[in-house]
């Protein structure tokens, strides 16, 4: 076989030319880098190693590489971790969770959402951190994980959340309430969800936040539903669609129908 070396060093090489390169797209350009960075492995310079992979994650995370998006983003965190806890290091964490959550791959999306809330918390960033918990408490509602430590855990960080974050961020803390209300209607406790709901529209502008109004929209008529309020969980659909429609999101329209 080729020595370890030599394999490096054709990496490398590849590198070189694709850096200049002026035909091809920046999208290709820094996915195709920092795939030849990866399997250079040692040999590359840690902070090309972090900045392209980095950068073709997030290229990964646009066009739905779930795969991808994990890939590299690890490899910018194995990096970039040997330098101490950062922000950036942070970011790189929730990005890598958001990919792993869209595989469903369960134990890596909450390694690195409890990472990055733990990071964010470090840096006395509590807008980022309460972002994260979100995402985190999503993650576990819809891997079914109802009844689990984590479920119980990820509900506590929001309650914590919610009370950490000011009237002033008002979509933060619609958003943290929505998601409460969805835990809240999961855990069979449907009076307390449909108020969560309730109190998470209160803090959206109706003639602004149309996505968020129907993301809302869809967990309310659930709750209405489960209290057998029939006409009321349809016509709240009905709401959301509409608001749905407004925001152009064809995922959230369609949830509400």
């Amino acid at each position: 076989g080729v020595p370890s070396e030599r394999r490096s060093w054709v990496h490398l090489k590849r590198v070189q030319l694709l850096q200049a390169d002026e035909t091809l797209s920046e999208e290709r350009r820094d996915l195709e880098i920092a795939h030849h960075l990866i399997a250079a492995g040692d040999e590359s310079r840690p902070q090309d190693l972090v900045e392209y992979a980095t950068r073709a994650g997030q290229h990964a995370l646009g066009r739905f590489a779930w795969s991808d998006a994990a890939r590299f983003f690890e490899a910018a965190i194995g990096t970039l971790a040997k330098e101490g806890p950062g922000a950036r290091l942070a970011l790189l964490h929730y990005q890598c969770g958001i990919a792993c959550f869209r595989l469903l791959d369960g134990s890596p999306c909450l390694r690195h959402f409890a990472r990055a809330a733990a990071l964010f918390g470090e840096l006395g960033d509590e807008t980022m951190r309460a972002q994260v918990c979100i995402e985190r408490a999503r993650a576990v509602n819809w891997m079914g994980m109802l009844g689990s430590p984590d479920f119980e855990h990820s509900r506590l960080d929001l309650e914590e959340c919610l009370a950490r974050t000011s009237a002033s961020h008002r979509l933060l803390r619609a958003e943290i309430l929505a998601v409460l209300g969805e835990q809240s209607w999961a855990s069979g406790d449907h009076a307390r969800a449909e108020a969560l709901c309730q109190d998470a529209l209160e803090a959206t502008r109706p003639d602004a936040d149309h996505l968020l109004r129907a993301e809302i929209s869809v967990i309310l008529g659930l709750t209405q539903l489960s209290r057998l309020n029939q006409r009321g969980a349809l016509a709240t659909w009905r709401f959301g669609a509409l608001h749905g429609r407004r925001a152009n999101d064809l995922s959230a329209t369609a949830r509400c129908l």
